[in-house]
């Protein structure tokens, strides 16, 4: 399986991280840590994957990088409840996170091939800046387009804590 990269960011996904979604071009690399949890596209999924995402950083021993990392997830993981087309019953989401030396990298994949964009919002606007606050919030974000949908990741530089 390949993956298109493509999206903001996309020029500057590490291979480690890229790895995770199927490619297989980065022989010699280190293995990362990492944790991958299903979510079914309940009302709960955001909620879920904050939990796992604090529970699985403190024991990488990264408390200092919970709050952040906790709404980029929640961000993409609505984003990927609201906007793509499960298509009833079609597979769940999933996130992963990936520890690699100095950066954590989050993915969430969804079934649709649906790319995410910014939105252009007003300064009353009450919904449309999830994605600016994961570019606000990681070193850069992207996306993979990946044989039945696709994968909107971030990066993280992993903070002395």
């Amino acid at each position: 399986m390949t993956a298109d990269l493509a999206g903001p960011g996309a020029a500057t996904a590490p291979p480690w991280l890229t790895s995770m979604f199927g490619r297989d071009d980065v022989a010699g690399l280190p293995a990362p840590e990492s944790a991958t949890c299903a979510l079914h596209g309940r009302m709960t999924s955001a909620s879920a994957a904050r939990e796992f995402t604090a529970k699985t950083l403190d024991g990488w021993g990264l408390p200092c990088l919970i709050d952040d990392a906790e709404l980029v997830v929640s961000e993409l993981v609505t984003n990927a409840l609201r906007h793509a087309d499960a298509g009833g019953g079609a597979a769940p989401i999933r996130l992963q996170l990936v520890n690699h030396r100095f950066h954590v990298g989050c993915a969430v994949r969804d079934p649709s091939g649906n790319v995410p964009a910014p939105s252009a919002v007003g300064d009353l606007s009450e919904t449309g800046r999830g994605l600016r606050l994961v570019e606000a919030l990681t070193a850069t974000w992207g996306w993979i387009l990946v044989g039945e949908g696709k994968v909107v990741w971030a990066l993280f530089e992993t903070p002395a804590c």
